[in-house]
């Protein structure tokens, strides 16, 4: 992508096609607000006139839509670029700005990791890292990562299944889910894995493959993902608290190389 303008108009004409589905069809104007983009991957308004932006290789970005320009933050976290991995979303809040990357992890492997600091000024200040998922490994692709929050105030993340399918339908471990935790990284007293044997307690969902589109309704509370799947396989689906969503037993997508997967 080299403007992020792109991202934004495609994004608009989406929210306006869903809010007015009988509206007569408009032009649409394309602009370039920032040139100085690379390989740009999620972004998070301040306000009307500043965007968050980050990008894969390891930065974020303050990004004046008046005049286009992209300054770099300080005090961002280092990031493992590597493959699918680096430095993927985030999302502003009262002040607050939440990164989730590619984080390092012992003996050189990484996994999905969430943090958050104070925005002051071009910097980031006091990010701690609240979250990181279990079973690190080597492999380089399916992180999610893609962060959001709900009227209540409970943070949602998104995690791939880092490449080992299986694992998406065990509970004692991260991988192919979707977590709940509190602003802070605790834990939800109401979460629906909590008292359940060997299971982890920050799940919300699991059995996804690699989910890394989140939206969530401001009234309601509903929470919508998409994700990644096999070849014919990718999904959409309105999450509902402790359900199984079925990868890799059940998908509507095969093998890159045309095999079946799953039942």
């Amino acid at each position: 992508m080299t403007g992020l303008g792109l991202g934004l108009a495609l994004g608009l004409a989406l929210v306006w096609g869903m809010g007015w589905p009988f509206a007569p069809a408009q032009a649409q104007r394309l602009e370039r607000v920032s040139p100085f983009l690379e390989h740009p991957w999620g972004m998070s308004f301040i306000d009307a006139q500043r965007l968050l932006v980050t990008e894969r290789t390891g930065q974020v970005l303050l990004v004046d839509l008046d005049h286009g320009a992209a300054i770099p933050l300080n005090g961002v976290p280092k990031a493992v670029v590597d493959g699918q991995g680096g430095m993927l979303d985030v999302l502003y809040d009262r002040g607050e700005v939440f990164l989730c990357y590619a984080g390092p992890a012992s003996l050189g492997r990484k996994t999905t990791t969430l943090g958050v600091g104070r925005l002051e000024g071009t910097a980031l200040v006091g990010f701690t890292q609240t979250f990181q998922a279990a079973n690190p490994g080597y492999g380089s692709h399916h992180f999610g990562c893609r962060i959001g929050l709900d009227p209540a105030g409970k943070l949602y993340l998104t995690l791939g299944d880092r490449g080992t399918a299986n694992s998406a339908q065990e509970t004692d471990n991260h991988q192919g889910a979707v977590i709940r935790l509190n602003r802070d990284g605790s834990i939800p007293a109401d979460n629906p894995f909590i008292g359940v044997e060997d299971a982890r307690p920050e799940l919300f969902t699991i059995g996804h493959r690699n989910p890394q589109g989140l939206a969530i309704h401001p009234d309601t509370g509903a929470v919508w993902i998409n994700e990644h799947g096999p070849k014919g396989g990718d999904e959409i689906n309105l999450l509902v608290a402790g359900e199984n969503y079925g990868w890799p037993l059940y998908t509507f997508g095969r093998s890159y190389g045309g095999a079946k997967i799953g039942k």
